[in-house]
């Protein structure tokens, strides 16, 4: 073999193993980002796509539907929007907006974990994405406080 011949078989050999080590990688990487998911996760949250919420979890949860339209029933949510904040790693904070029927507006900050499934981001589901302070078994609901009636003045201060 020649000089010649012993160079550009060891490129074509180099240039395969680089083709190949990029083929794997682009399959075998994960597809997406974080902040794709979680985009996509909030959207559905707004538009009550419980079913694109679900398939967008890692476990996916059979009582998704259930809960998070109890919870628009229970606090009489009329509109929900929420406000992707900066991802980083599998850590996207948002800001939820909840319009509570007649109370008004309920704004909180909440976050959702991500994690690698299946070579795609998912939503790690736990009670706490739909509230930081939410836990298993418990749920949100509105609940009216009057404060306690003041003393009627007259105008020299008497009762």
């Amino acid at each position: 073999m020649t000089r010649r011949s012993t160079v550009i078989l060891v490129s074509c050999l180099a240039l395969a193993g680089i083709l190949a080590g990029t083929g794997t990688y682009v399959l075998l990487r994960t597809k997406g980002s974080p902040r794709a998911t979680a985009a996509a996760f909030l959207s559905a949250w707004e538009n009550n796509d419980y079913a694109a919420m679900t398939g967008l979890t890692v476990t996916r949860p059979p009582d998704l539907a259930t809960r998070l339209g109890a919870l628009r029933t229970g606090l009489g949510v009329t509109r929900a929007r929420f406000q992707l904040g900066a991802v980083r790693g599998a850590h996207a904070p948002f800001t939820a907006t909840l319009r509570l029927g007649d109370v008004g507006d309920w704004t909180y900050a909440g976050a959702l974990t991500l994690a690698e499934h299946d070579r795609s981001w998912r939503v790690a589901w736990s009670a706490a994405a739909i509230h930081p302070r939410l836990r298993e078994g418990q749920r949100l609901a509105v609940k009216t406080i009057w404060p306690k009636r003041g003393a009627i003045m007259a105008a020299d201060g008497s009762r």
